[in-house]
């Protein structure tokens, strides 16, 4: 299967695979939805069947998603994509024509008057065909540049539908991303004040004439840094024990 850039930069795509349901953002969502895990069951003729069909839950989509990341890393942009990941493009190459020789194209109408191709598929037995074969109709939806993830909270895909859902899937992922981050940066600013007074305090405690050990020393002073927390402070090599008389 050959790949030649498109001469109009504008020029998304010129014809796709319409499926039966021929609606490009509900085709989108399930493909969404299968890089999620949620692959549609579909009626089994006996035992063999469905094994694959256990099979293709469990398999296809971690597939599907190697797939689709490499095609989005790529820019997303088919042509380097096929240049950069040969083997995967063979994959698809292969799957492509074996498909269509078994399940010829058919032209149909399409809205605006023009044409469209249509293949009725079916799910495949092989979990990797499988994936193949939720790819190609995905680079056929004129909707697919829409598609984006994973989402760096919940490792979802989902459909960008606004240029500010570009990085997380929902509001509310993006609000709990950015509360964690304010609660671990002041976690963190937390640990290096006490760690700071420990190690002043621990200083004053070696020209001191107390016959405690410095670690509740220092604790009756600040209550906040237990002996728990200068345990692990001097394990962990953030403070250096002090020692009696030795100036800093």
């Amino acid at each position: 299967m050959g790949l030649r850039r498109a001469k109009s930069s504008t020029a998304g795509w010129t014809g796709r695979l319409v499926p039966v349901a021929n609606r490009p953002r509900f085709e989108l969502q399930r493909t969404v939805d299968a890089l999620n895990g949620k692959l549609p069951r579909v009626q089994v003729n006996g035992p063999d069947d469905d094994l694959a069909q256990e099979r293709r839950f469990k398999e296809t989509p971690p597939l599907l998603r190697t797939l689709v990341q490499a095609w989005l890393l790529s820019g997303p942009d088919l042509v380097k994509f096929s240049f950069k990941h040969r083997k995967m493009w063979a994959d698809v190459d292969r799957y492509w024509t074996s498909s269509t020789r078994l399940n010829p194209l058919r032209m149909v109408g399409a809205p605006g008057g023009g044409a469209a191709f249509f293949m009725n598929s079916i799910p495949e037995h092989d979990p990797h065909d499988e994936a193949l074969r939720w790819f190609t109709e995905l680079l056929f939806n004129p909707e697919c540049s829409k598609i984006a993830g994973p989402c760096p909270r919940c490792g979802n895909y989902y459909i960008c539908r606004s240029a500010r859902n570009k990085v997380y899937c929902s509001r509310s992922c993006g609000t709990r991303t950015t509360a964690l981050a304010a609660t671990r940066r002041r976690r963190d600013e937390e640990h290096a004040d006490k760690l700071l007074r420990a190690a002043k305090t621990a200083q004053a405690w070696t020209t001191d004439r107390t016959k405690k050990d410095w670690k509740p020393w220092v604790s009756d002073r600040y209550p906040d840094i237990t002996l728990k927390f200068l345990t692990r402070a001097v394990n962990n090599g953030e403070l250096t024990p002090p020692t009696k008389g030795k100036k800093p």
